[in-house]
């Protein structure tokens, strides 16, 4: 099985049979991490509001969560749920495969998989089959992989929750984006609440910061530390705004390390004080 780092499937980039019925699973990527990528690896705590799953093919992974620590071994996976907050703690070489997808809430396939989530657990001849076939299509590329891809891993989804199979909508195609720009925008919107570098996105999404900081200035229209700094604005525009909390708390929510820096950062990028800022707005 190839263990070397690869996009093999983006968001934007699949489609498979339209039917009257629809699962409500949306898959963001499949990618695999080999040894020589171990040390892009995030060790900061960090949450997304989507499902991620982990399958280890070789050496072990050490993650945390909340409810304790849990060792993946070779042939072992591990699914963490939705705003779990988590981290890799293993610095041990390895090979794994990752899955990133999210379920609409308020389903039965999102009670199952939260269920099956933050254990480990032994990794199946199928899941195993569905992996290899999933690694082996992207090296074919051609006109139908992406589909094809997509629907075993449709199916992959839905055995683990014990859920009969079925087909999804068709998705639009979009190759304009470079996946880890969607995938650092994803870490970024999800931890708000964390006061994130640019090595800390590049980290997570697995190549160099000089590499993503490249990629932001070719596809977006603002630099990757902008992106951070808009995310960080914007929600504390909304706490200002729409509550009543202390400053202080607001600071503490979003991770500034005092106060003050706090109160310097939301004064220099909306160029209101905290509170001119809810005054104004009717907080």
């Amino acid at each position: 099985m190839q263990t070397d780092t690869a996009y093999i499937l983006n968001k934007r980039k699949f489609s498979s049979f339209t039917t009257q019925k629809e699962l409500p699973i949306d898959i963001y990527w499949l990618r695999t991490t080999g040894k020589a990528n171990n040390s892009f690896q995030s060790l900061r705590m960090h949450h997304h509001t989507f499902f991620e799953l982990h399958y280890c093919f070789e050496g072990a992974l050490t993650y945390e969560t909340p409810n304790g620590v849990f060792e993946i071994a070779e042939g072992q996976g591990l699914l963490i749920s939705p705003h779990m907050r988590h981290m890799v703690r293993s610095s041990e070489e390895f090979c794994k495969i990752s899955l990133a997808f999210s379920v609409e809430e308020d389903t039965p396939l999102y009670s199952a998989l939260v269920k099956k989530s933050d254990c480990v657990f032994d990794i199946t001849e199928e899941t195993d089959e569905t992996l290899t076939f999933a690694i082996a299509e992207s090296e074919r590329n051609t006109v139908y992989s992406n589909a094809l891809i997509h629907a075993r891993l449709l199916e992959l989804i839905c055995r683990m929750a014990e859920l009969p199979r079925s087909r999804t909508e068709r998705t639009q195609t979009d190759e304009k984006h470079d996946e880890r720009i969607f995938k650092a925008k994803c870490y970024i919107d999800d931890n708000v609440d964390v006061f994130l570098t640019c090595a800390d996105v590049a980290a997570y999404c697995h190549i160099s910061e000089k590499q993503l900081k490249r990629l932001f200035e070719k596809h977006e229209s603002c630099s990757l530390l902008a992106y951070i700094h808009q995310k960080k604005r914007e929600e504390a525009e909304r706490l200002v705004s729409e509550s009543s909390l202390p400053f202080s708390d607001i600071s503490d929510m979003l991770g500034f390390s005092s106060a003050a820096y706090f109160h310097r950062f939301f004064t220099e990028h909306t160029g209101m004080t905290p509170g001119d800022y809810r005054r104004t707005n009717g907080g």
